[in-house]
């Protein structure tokens, strides 16, 4: 037996202790355990061969803290797979993991493709037995996916493939099209199992959708759906409750992502809605007959599909009607179709309809983009009442940020005139947008502007730009992993931050000092997109309080030097122009936008050329740093030039001069604040938000500038 072979055979544990004693560890500092050693040395030693690798990875897999078993197990799958080497490690490896209780799926999927590529199918069978959907004794269940699903159809295919059949349809229609449907397929070919003519449609349809085929796609599914109708006609004729569909939450999905493409949309909703009346035609209710899950699946694409083609009116009257059958974030998301559907259908008849929407929500957060949107068009039409009554019904248990948005616009009505409420009625609007205020990005916004109307801040202590209660709705915690906290420790002692920014990000971590400490690397480490992010996200959590450093993470002064130097160049305050490339590009040298903006920046190439032709500059890159700031600050100072204002500067660089001058002729009574609040583009309005937000923050934290100044430097009334 190959050397190799020998040290891994794991079927015998005292056997790996003896020679792993023998590893050469190195002395080590702070908390590590010596079991969990071996699996930082992996990850971080580039001078260890890949033989030395998988004898460090072996054994923190065995005998480490459980979190670092998991990630070492998991690296050691990568490896082997990656190199097509010796799948009885991860098979072994894995099962001990199982077996003593962790519930890791990776585990589990890593477990059954080792089986799977060793063509060793009656371990695989005997796996899936044990350890598919298996409970533990804290009552812990592994979670399915859909590659162990996959491997469990394989494993009931090689056990006993007289229910291939159905098992095979059952993959297709719980799953999206992918490899794996491919290759079950082919198992099913090669058993030669007679399938239903529907399922082979079925499979015919996943395999074109797999292949980018949409067209044929499209014409596969009609064959599907007139064998469901047909399917549903017989069985209510018969008296029966329909349970035997082909449109399953992921077919319909599938459905509704080829409609356009394929052409066949029109055709979709008609026998979407011919399915909503068979019942009534055979004398039940949809309720009595079909799931309520099918139900919910019809209304729902049937309101897409209507959407799509611009009828808001009969999508908004689908989706409401689709909304008793469906519960959890489902509801919200029906909900929030239904709202915009008749926001878009008429703002008037949505503004009518708010009580409704209150009554029905139990997530207000999710209905703040909604609720932006109807102010919009308020502001837009001048009809500040509106705005008004909207906020007596919102501010009972409306989103925090939207209430502080109709607070702050009641009272600057009131302040312009445009509606009739008294000076105490205005500083007490004033107050409910302060207070109302949370977040630490736009819903900042109107605490800044209301504070600032009310003079109740003190720019040399932090509090007054956080709302104490920032985490009124917080991200929940739950309770570590053993070894956790070491496995993150760990991994920034040896210099792997992304690593401990991916774990904090997926699980909610109660350390916060690891969660600062792995900001912090990330920052020196030129990761300040994953900084920002990471705390960011932690400011939502309990007894995560922010503190000056922690802002100062979040508002990082990256590329100072250049930036203070084009700043002075091109005449404009370093703070803004920061508060600018941090918006764009949270400082991320190589980013690329998916409209093709480029760096730090964000420049479109055609912007950037023209630019360049300006500065002379023959040969760039706009993934330089230095060039790349220098054009983006070029931009900026030209547009401040060109529009005399800050505020219409900083729009035109998101959404264009030409639109914003359009946008000013419009609305050229408004005053700037209220400007911002009737720009048609959403991505431009919460653009101007974020940059007045982060400019204030630049300003306070780094020269303690009051919020007066720049709101007056952004603003000119």
């Amino acid at each position: 037996m190959p050397k190799l072979k020998f040290l891994f055979h794991l079927k015998n544990k005292y056997c790996i202790v003896l020679v792993l004693a023998l590893f050469p560890f190195s002395s080590y500092s702070f908390d590590l355990s010596g079991n969990n050693l071996p699996y930082f040395y992996a990850i971080s030693d580039s001078n260890l061969n890949k033989v030395k690798i998988k004898e460090n990875l072996i054994h923190s897999a065995l005998y480490g803290s459980n979190a670092i078993r998991i990630q070492a197990a998991l690296t050691l799958a990568e490896l082997v797979f990656k190199d097509s080497g010796d799948y009885r490690i991860v098979s072994e490896v894995c099962s001990s993991l199982l077996d003593d209780g962790l519930t890791e799926s990776a585990l589990l999927e890593h477990l059954l493709e080792s089986y799977y590529l060793m063509e060793d199918y009656r371990s695989l069978v005997s796996a899936v037995s044990k350890y598919a959907a298996s409970q533990t004794s804290s009552g812990t269940v592994i979670e399915s996916s859909q590659e162990i699903e996959y491997y469990s159809f394989l494993a009931e295919l090689y056990e006993d493939n007289n229910s291939a059949a159905d098992d095979f349809r059952e993959l297709l229609v719980r799953n999206p099209a992918s490899e794996f449907i491919v290759d079950a397929y082919r198992h099913i070919q090669e058993f030669e199992v007679e399938l239903p003519f529907s399922t082979v449609l079925l499979v015919e349809f996943k395999i074109q959708l797999f292949n980018r085929e949409y067209v044929s796609a499209g014409r596969t599914m009609i064959q599907l759906l007139n064998i469901q109708k047909e399917t549903l006609i017989d069985t209510l004729d018969n008296g029966f409750i329909v349970d035997n569909v082909i449109l399953t939450p992921v077919i319909f999905d599938e459905m509704y992502r080829i409609a356009n493409i394929s052409g066949k949309g029109f055709k979709f909703l008609t026998f979407i809605e011919e399915f909503l009346i068979l019942p009534s035609l055979a004398g039940y209710e949809p309720g009595e007959v079909y799931t309520y899950e099918f139900i919910a699946g019809l209304y729902e694409t049937a309101g897409y599909l209507k959407r799509r083609k611009g009828n808001f009116a009969d999508a908004s009257d689908l989706f409401i009607k689709g909304l008793p059958f469906v519960t959890g974030r489902k509801h919200e998301k029906m909900l929030w179709y239904w709202y915009n559907s008749l926001l878009r259908y008429s703002p008037e008849k949505a503004a009518g309809q708010i009580g409704l929407l209150t009554d029905k929500w139990t997530d207000p957060d999710y209905f703040s983009d909604v609720l932006t949107e109807l102010a919009t068009f308020f502001v837009q039409q001048g009809q500040w009442t509106v705005i008004r009554e909207l906020l007596d019904v919102i501010q009972v248990s409306g989103p925090d940020e939207s209430i502080s948005k109709y607070a702050y616009l009641t009272a600057r009505a009131g302040m312009e005139s445009y509606i009739n409420i008294s000076k105490k009625e205005i500083t007490r609007l004033m107050a409910l947008s302060y207070e109302s205020g949370f977040g630490i990005a736009s819903g900042l916004y109107y605490r800044i502007l209301s504070g600032n109307y009310l003079k109740i801040f003190d720019i040399r202590e932090l509090p007054w730009m956080f709302n104490k209660s920032i985490n009124r709705y917080p991200i929940p915690v739950y309770p570590g992993m053993e070894g956790s906290e070491e496995l993150v420790f760990g991994w920034l002692e040896y210099k792997q931050p992304m690593e401990a920014y991916n774990y904090l990000m997926n699980n909610s971590f109660s350390d916060n000092s690891l969660v600062r400490r792995t900001a912090l690397k990330l920052s020196e480490s030129g990761e300040f997109a994953a900084s920002i992010r990471l705390l960011s996200r932690y400011s939502r959590i309990d007894g995560f309080n922010l503190n000056k450093s922690d802002l100062e993470l979040i508002y990082p002064d990256a590329y100072k030097s250049e930036i203070f130097k084009i700043s002075e160049k091109e005449k404009l305050k370093w703070y803004v122009f920061t508060a600018l490339v941090r918006e764009e590009s949270h400082f991320q040298r190589d980013v690329r936008s998916s409209a093709g903006a480029i760096g730090l920046s964000q420049l479109m190439p055609a912007t950037a050329a023209d630019v360049a032709e300006r500065l002379r500059v023959a040969n760039y890159d706009l993934k330089d740093a230095a060039i790349n700031l220098e054009f983006g600050g070029w931009y900026l100072g030209n547009l401040i030039r060109r529009t005399d204002i800050l505020c219409d500067a900083l729009f035109a660089y998101n959404g264009g001069l030409t639109r914003v001058r359009r946008w000013r002729e419009e609305y050229t009574d408004l005053s700037d604040d209220l400007f911002l609040e009737a720009v048609p583009f959403k991505e431009t309005s919460q653009y101007g938000r974020k940059l007045l937000v982060s400019s204030v923050i630049y300003g306070y934290l780094y020269e303690g500038i009051s919020s007066n100044e720049i709101i007056n430097l952004f603003y000119r009334n």
